[in-house]
């Protein structure tokens, strides 16, 4: 997202509108730099439409960031429960869902260098054992774990690739589109010619074995 603010436009009125048009329920955010009280005052402004839900690191409230919107014309937010896992790199909400489900939600903006990335798959491991069980996780990974993901292809770090996957594999998740996609490239971040034309697939929706069956329209769009 890159902060709130683009050529003095507040983006929140974007989103709000492409949650509407698009019926969009749920939304995970990175790189929002958004306070708690900005999130209060999003909540204010989008009162009858938007409920959002921020996490950001205090040391660091210019930078990183993670956010979880909801609208409210599609779900209820009252008794959602909240748990910062790292600020401004995770955070996982548990919400009411279908009869007396629950729906868990783990939002993670991670680092671009490849060791703060392999250490905070390793502190959100060691964190999540007393918390909810994450139905999904997704966001900005700023990593992938196959070569395929890149252009030009080739492997990322492999202490960072393997936190990654040992908390995939702790939790029982699935790369959803890539499940759904075995043999497609597509990139979810592509530079331009002048920024050297590189191109990966570094966002990621992660879901629960059993769920996948009933994830559908799995899509990739720049």
């Amino acid at each position: 997202m890159r902060g709130r603010f683009y050529n003095g436009t507040d983006k929140w009125f974007h989103i709000n509108q492409q949650m509407r048009d698009d019926r969009i329920a749920i939304m995970a955010l990175q790189e929002t730099h958004l306070s708690p009280d900005q999130a209060n005052e999003i909540n204010t402004i989008f009162t009858d439409s938007l409920h959002v839900i921020a996490c950001i690191d205090p040391a660091q409230p210019s930078a990183k960031g993670v956010a979880i919107t909801f609208n409210t014309r599609l779900v209820k937010t009252r008794d959602i429960r909240t748990h910062e896992l790292v600020p401004g790199r995770a955070i996982l909400i548990s919400m009411p869902w279908y009869q007396q489900e629950k729906l868990n939600i783990l939002n993670v903006y991670a680092p671009n260098d490849p060791l703060n990335n392999q250490k905070l798959w390793e502190e959100i491991h060691d964190k999540i054992t007393c918390l909810p069980q994450p139905d999904v996780l997704l966001g900005d990974f700023n990593i992938v774990e196959d070569a395929v993901d890149r252009l030009p292809a080739h492997a990322d770090k492999f202490p960072a690739v393997n936190a990654l996957r040992a908390l995939k594999s702790h939790l029982n998740l699935q790369d959803g589109w890539r499940r759904a996609n075995p043999s497609d490239i597509a990139f979810t971040y592509a530079q331009s010619t002048r920024q050297g034309g590189h191109s990966s697939r570094i966002d990621h929706i992660y879901v629960l074995e059993e769920m996948f069956p009933f994830c559908k329209e799995w899509s990739i769009s720049l």
